[in-house]
């Protein structure tokens, strides 16, 4: 049978159960104050871990894992929402105005308005499927997977596909675009070897373009073609653009 937890919540006992899923703001052996976004899941979670063994230890870093997730994509998804109606009303008050969650607890997942923009970079990124593309090992993985991106990229809910091409959030990714960059030029090294720098340079640059999402709206827009057949587009014309730099480096050889 589970000891009940003090009532009293002596500053001692909180601070141990609380962890960092629920911590209280200050801790000076009286009555603890708690944060006012503490849902009643939380409070639950802090008592059991009062009282559970400590075989059950596990589930309760598990819940409060998963409460963190849950209030970070809360977070998230409001800036998803105004990012995608005005990037000008992006601010930590706006936020906690459209997710329903306080300023302070806000501050505790995302410093700046930079990191929440990033965050939304990150999280495009993740919906279309663009780290499985980093962990290509070789052109031919990586070229089979851009029907499945640009399928993803179309299936995306159409707020967060305005929110990712906004200039500021494509700004916040900046990095992600230069290692997309080297993505192509590590992936190409073996298909252009022996082929002069410049030529491989504008090989991968083209390549990187050819798989952007700019490019999948330029090949929507104007030839009205399917995720699929984009992906077969940039498939054909990266061979033969590989075997024409081949070609002209031997016949310039």
């Amino acid at each position: 049978m589970l000891k009940p937890a003090c009532r009293r919540m002596d500053c001692d006992a909180t601070c141990r159960a609380l962890a960092e899923g629920c911590r209280p703001r200050r801790c000076r052996g009286e009555r603890s104050k708690f944060n006012i976004d503490t849902s009643v899941r939380d409070i639950t979670v802090c008592l059991m871990a009062t009282s559970l063994p400590d075989r059950h230890a596990g589930s309760i870093v598990r819940l409060r894992d998963e409460q963190t997730s849950l209030t970070r994509h809360r977070i998230l998804d409001a800036v998803v929402r105004i990012l995608a109606t005005n990037v000008a009303d992006l601010s930590v008050e706006a936020v906690a105005r459209e997710s329903g969650v306080s300023r302070p607890t806000i501050y505790r997942y995302f410093r700046t308005k930079r990191d929440m923009v990033e965050a939304v970079g990150q999280l495009y990124a993740e919906r279309i499927g663009t780290d499985a593309a980093f962990n290509a090992t070789d052109l031919e993985q990586l070229l089979a997977l851009v029907p499945a991106i640009f399928a993803r990229y179309d299936d995306l809910e159409p707020e967060l596909r305005t929110a990712a091409m906004r200039s500021e959030t494509r700004e916040a990714s900046a990095r992600r675009r230069s290692e997309r960059l080297e993505l192509s030029r590590r992936l190409l090294e073996p298909e252009l070897r022996g082929v002069a720098a410049a030529d491989r340079e504008r090989v991968a640059q083209v390549m990187t373009l050819l798989m952007s999402s700019a490019a999948l709206q330029s090949m929507r827009a104007n030839l009205e073609l399917s995720p699929g057949q984009a992906g077969e587009l940039v498939e054909w014309t990266v061979r033969r653009l590989i075997a024409d730099v081949i070609n002209q480096s031997g016949a310039r050889r």
